[in-house]
């Protein structure tokens, strides 16, 4: 797992001085080698170790030359990480140099020193481990870049499906309001029309209903001023002219009174009978009971 380091190096008093001694380091190292080991292989394996002693040296006294705070994200990071990371810095930061190294064919032997500035080798380790954390931040911060523009980008799908689906609804209510539109132009129509029948309906109730009080009236009045031996013209002059004539019969309403001979041409022909018939001559007139006094 990336830790985030965060290291802070404090140099002891006694070498904060301008004029800090430089450190010397010395140690040696006998590599006994193996059946294919060459003089180049043995040497080379010898160099490592004397190096990691003198590292391992290096970094005992530079535990010991500063105060340090090292911690990550989930709490204090153990003693022998720092130490992994001062032999790890220390072995970039310094030369390592050979003072005396011999090959007798079984073992190489070698001597070798470093020699640093205290001082310097923590200003150093502290600006490296500085940059790591910086490079960790870095790292991370293009991490939630990464992440954040992903879900920007899911965001944004998001938007315009929704935008679609917005933009689909809102047509959709506009066909509904359409045809709504329509329909309520359809109601107005039919209203109008309706209004119209019921209007001709009442105005044909209402002529129905004068005509009916026509015939009773006509009827009325023939049943009070009619009678039997009456002449057509006399008929005429008490109750009006009637509504129809066929023949020698003719109509005051309901009720339909016999002639004794064509009126057209006989004008003084006289009233014989009277009967609530509706055609005189779809009945056997003869037969039916006469409504006109005497």
């Amino acid at each position: 797992m990336r830790k985030v380091l965060c290291c802070l190096i404090t140099l002891a008093t006694i070498t904060i001085g301008a004029f800090a001694e430089n450190k010397v380091f010395i140690r040696e190292y006998n590599y006994q080698a193996g059946e294919n080991d060459s003089k180049i292989t043995a040497r080379a394996k010898a160099l490592t170790e004397v190096k990691r002693l003198l590292l391992e040296e290096l970094g005992v006294y530079m535990e010991s030359y500063t105060n340090y705070i090292v911690e990550d994200q989930k709490g204090t990071i153990t003693k022998d990480f720092f130490q992994n990371e001062i032999k790890s810095l220390s072995a970039g930061i310094t030369e390592t140099k050979i003072l005396e190294e011999n090959w007798n064919g079984i073992q190489y032997y070698i001597k070798a020193e470093i020699e640093v500035d205290p001082t310097d080798v923590a200003r150093k380790i502290n600006a490296s481990l500085e940059k790591r954390q910086a490079d960790v931040v870095i790292d991370s911060l293009r991490i939630l870049l990464s992440n954040t523009q992903t879900l920007s980008l899911q965001k944004n799908e998001e938007v315009k499906a929704l935008q679609s689906k917005y933009e689909t609804q809102i047509a959709q209510v506009q066909q509904q309001k359409q045809k709504v539109d329509e329909l309520k132009k359809q109601l107005q129509t039919l209203k109008t029309q309706l209004d119209t029948y019921q209007k001709q309906e009442q105005e044909i109730l209402s002529e129905v209903q004068q005509i009916e009080q026509r015939i009773k009236k006509a009827t009325d009045i023939v049943l009070q001023n009619a009678r039997l031996g009456m002449t057509y013209t006399e008929l005429c002059r008490v109750c009006g002219k009637p509504r129809s004539i066929k023949f020698a019969y003719v109509n005051y309403g309901k009720i339909w009174i016999k002639m004794s001979n064509f009126v057209d041409t006989h004008p003084n022909s006289v009233i014989v009978k009277g009967a609530y018939v509706t055609d005189p001559y779809e009945v056997d007139f003869s037969s039916t009971k006469n409504i006109i006094k005497e």
